[in-house]
């Protein structure tokens, strides 16, 4: 096989290279992650999400919150002070190319003991829209607007609440992330 390249490639013809956007990349390098986590809150009860990191900096480039009730608000905390609980319940971080067997360097969990919450560093209000003939719903979507990258070895917390007490809301928190790796 011969590696001189092909005359009419458009790398030759106009000077342009081939690429493709990093995230993708990570996902080809078999170092991109995501996760879905389905949820309830109950009246305006908090729920918490503690993002472990371990030995490589996370990217995280999408945070999606979906909910069938409007008024929640979300959070992103740095500088946390938490602690697994003694029975840690571990949430599943998939590898996003499904035929790797690596596993992300970053825990997450839902219910570690929360003693400061620390810094706040991003708020997310999910106003939501009412149309004829559905119910009040909400969805934020930034993974246009920003990306995130953790220190490692550090906690964070992600914190979901409802503003209004009117029932049970269900919803749904996805992230997708890389990791930085040498």
């Amino acid at each position: 096989m011969s590696s001189t390249p092909m005359n009419n490639s458009i790398q030759t013809r106009g000077f342009a290279r081939k690429t493709m956007e990093f995230e993708h990349s990570k996902i080809h390098d078999q170092r991109g992650y995501d996760v879905d986590i389905e949820f309830t809150l109950t009246g305006t009860a908090s729920t918490y999400y503690h993002l472990e990191t371990g030995q490589y900096n996370i990217h995280l480039k999408d945070f999606e919150i979906i909910t069938d009730k409007n008024e929640v608000k979300a959070w992103l905390f740095i500088d946390s002070v938490v602690a697994k609980s003694s029975s840690p319940l571990a949430v599943t971080i998939f590898n996003s190319d499904h035929n790797s067997a690596n596993i992300c360097s970053m825990n997450l969990y839902t219910n570690s003991v929360i003693t400061s919450e620390g810094t706040i560093r991003k708020v997310y209000y999910i106003a939501g829209t009412t149309d004829v003939g559905q119910t009040a719903n909400g969805s934020s979507n930034l993974a246009d607007t920003w990306e995130f990258i953790t220190k490692k070895n550090e906690d964070y917390l992600i914190k979901i609440q409802r503003i209004v007490a009117d029932g049970n809301t269900k919803g749904n928190l996805r992230l997708r992330l890389y990791e930085e790796t040498p």
